[in-house]
């Protein structure tokens, strides 16, 4: 099979962009090729812009860039399957001259463009360009993969989407080296000091990083230390016990602050799903998280960690994790027998070249 991925590589597209091509690349069944966007071709900017017109006019700098490098890659790969995330990097297949009609077009989406202007309370304008393209995309494709129900409800409800080609597949997330692993556990097991909280995040306002600074120097500062992984995080005024770390990458996040920590704190106001607490679950790690947007969907409340309803319950249910190490160890061991159920990527992956299989078959 010949699979033609088209990538986005900012902020959290980058960890799905790597583990999929790896995964991909592992099998003897796949031949892949992978373009992508971000940097890569030309910039699809750094996720900070709120001006619809900005918006717009760097996504149509990036797509003109970036059809260049697809009509080449369907010349020269002839591939069997194009798979797009996200969904919006799909745009230019559908211009004359890109789009070829003897493939199956793959679509990966976390949300909608429409659930992410309700979101932010954005004015429809030039936004609703950004929809347009987005159904155009969405009813072109053969399988529209959604990491949450949430997600799928959108593209059912507001596009009109087939139901019979919208499914739910969770993210798949490279599993945890053993070594590593052993390693973050015995920690747990040993550790006498202050209760280790982590909070990684690349927006730290829309993701309740002020809420989190306040409240653990009224609540927890006693008792834990809090680890901010952020490059938008204040470095100056922080509560004693607060430390914040930038220019880390998934890499160290990985390698050094989820083995590091006890419990993650994600009182996020607005994502549509989030890759961190699915690979807190990687590591044994219980997660505290905001139900928005599809982020519920990936902790399994009083089962893998906790789902807060509102600030208060957010601050009790990180009481209990602190007061309470056998909580943590239980909720911890039920977050990763549910990461490789649901995440583990070489399972998940599987999953989606059966699904390809299929489509190319009918």
């Amino acid at each position: 099979m010949r699979v033609l991925l088209v990538l986005g590589h900012n902020l959290g597209w980058r960890t799905y962009a790597d583990t999929l091509t790896d995964a991909l690349q592992r099998r003897d069944d796949v031949r892949v090729t992978a373009i992508g966007g971000g940097k890569a071709v030309g910039g699809a900017g750094r996720g900070r812009a709120t001006a619809a017109r900005h918006r717009e006019a760097t996504r149509l700098v990036r797509d003109v860039r970036l059809a260049g490098v697809l009509r080449r890659a369907l010349r020269d790969t002839r591939p069997d399957v194009v798979h797009a995330a996200g969904h919006l990097m799909a745009r230019p297949l559908l211009w004359p001259g890109v789009r070829a009609s003897d493939h199956v077009l793959s679509v990966l989406l976390d949300g909608t463009a429409r659930q992410s202007d309700q979101a932010k309370e954005a004015s429809p304008g030039v936004g609703r360009l950004a929809w347009w393209d987005e159904r155009r995309i969405l009813h072109a494709a053969s399988l529209v993969n959604c990491v949450s129900a949430w997600a799928s409800g959108s593209v059912t409800e507001d596009y009109g989407i087939d139901p019979g080609r919208v499914q739910v597949r969770p993210y798949p997330i490279a599993d945890v080296p053993a070594e590593l692993l052993e390693q973050a556990q015995q920690r747990r097991a040993a550790t006498t000091g202050p209760v280790q909280l982590l909070f990684v995040g690349g927006d730290f306002e829309r993701k309740g990083g002020p809420w989190l600074l306040d409240t653990f120097a009224r609540r927890w500062a006693d008792r834990a230390e809090l680890h901010v992984v952020s490059n938008t995080a204040p470095r100056r005024g922080l509560p004693t016990g607060v430390h914040v770390h930038h220019g880390i990458d998934n890499h160290d996040v990985r390698q050094t602050f989820l083995p590091g920590a006890d419990v993650l704190v994600h009182p996020t106001r607005f994502d549509q799903s989030s890759m961190v607490a699915i690979e807190a679950g990687a590591f044994s790690l219980p997660a505290v998280v905001t139900p928005v947007g599809g982020v519920g969907e990936v902790v399994e409340h009083e089962r893998t960690g906790f789902v807060a309803l509102d600030d208060e319950r957010f601050g009790a249910h990180v009481d209990q994790l602190i007061e309470d190490p056998v909580l943590r160890n239980r909720l911890g061991v039920a977050a990763r027998a549910r990461f490789l159920e649901q995440h583990e990527a070489q399972a998940s992956v599987g999953r989606l070249v059966d699904d390809w299989r299929r489509l190319m078959a009918t």
